[in-house]
């Protein structure tokens, strides 16, 4: 993705961005794409127990632009595909 370092994963984490991820699948129409983005915590704010090479605000901002746009490109192809 653009010199912004991306991993896939199929666990949406913990508690919280589990409850996320489910209620944004449970309440999705049937032919509706969910998903669910974790951002981490940028390297801008201080947060103790996070690894040292967090993405910068900016490479987040990058990261959910180029997410919407996949996203985006995705949801046609598969529009296109069901007419």
């Amino acid at each position: 993705m653009r010199g912004v370092p991306v991993l896939q994963s199929h666990d949406a984490g913990r508690y919280v961005c589990n409850f996320a991820c489910y209620l944004s699948l449970e309440n999705a129409p049937p032919q509706a794409m969910a998903g669910f983005i974790h951002l981490p915590w940028p390297s801008e704010v201080r947060a103790p127990r996070a690894p040292a090479n967090r993405p910068s605000w900016a490479m987040l901002g990058r990261a959910v632009d180029e997410a919407v746009k996949v996203t985006c490109v995705v949801a046609r192809a598969r529009q296109r595909a069901a007419v």
